[in-house]
């Protein structure tokens, strides 16, 4: 199934515009880096399942809450050897941009707020090449429509505005390689809340 570019603006376009609307009426605002690792599952295609590996990652977060309990949060994150197989480590990286833009449910207790979300976006796998290639096994998929889900604990107000915040999410990419390919992200880190 080929995903349109128009459709691709679109959904940026729409995330984008949520985004900003959620903060003219937002009660909390919470900004976190975060730092984790990412897991391709499997892709029924034989010579891409057997070389996916799990993959380091680094992004942002920016959340506002409309309601204590409602939020609407942007994630921009970046995978330096996004499902990088072994064969090719040497002479290149497959590097991945992830955007999503979700709608958060928190269940706020004093200092800890668990939270489930859900929301959609897109992520580009481009490959790098650093020297000439033989093989070439490993095919960057381009942008893709993604689904996510999950969930995890943020603990705010820690020292002030400083807090920590641990995610764990799924994503679902429907045609990469005429297949589905489902990510496993879990992540951690630093939360600002204004």
């Amino acid at each position: 199934m080929f995903t349109p570019p128009y459709l691709r603006r679109t959904l940026v376009f729409l995330g984008v515009f949520l985004a900003f609307s959620a903060q003219s009426f937002a009660q909390n605002f919470h900004f976190s880096v975060f730092a984790g690792w990412n897991k391709p599952g499997k892709v029924a295609v034989a010579n891409v399942r057997s070389g996916l590996n799990g993959n380091r990652m680094v992004g942002v977060r920016l959340e506002a809450d409309v309601a204590r309990i409602i939020g609407w949060e942007n994630t921009f994150a970046y995978s330096p050897n996004f499902g990088k197989p072994d064969l090719l480590a040497t002479s290149s990286d497959s590097r991945a941009l992830i955007y999503s833009s979700n709608l958060v449910i928190n269940a706020p207790i004093k200092h800890f707020v668990p939270y489930a979300t859900v929301g959609v976006g897109l992520i580009t796998s481009k490959r790098m090449l650093r020297a000439p290639l033989q093989l070439l096994d490993f095919q960057e998929f381009g942008t893709r429509f993604a689904v996510n889900y999950g969930g995890g604990l943020k603990l705010t107000k820690l020292a002030g505005p400083v807090g920590l915040r641990f995610d764990v999410r799924g994503y679902a990419l429907p045609d990469v390689f005429s297949q589905r390919l489902n990510i496993l992200e879990v992540s951690g880190g630093i939360m600002f809340s204004f």
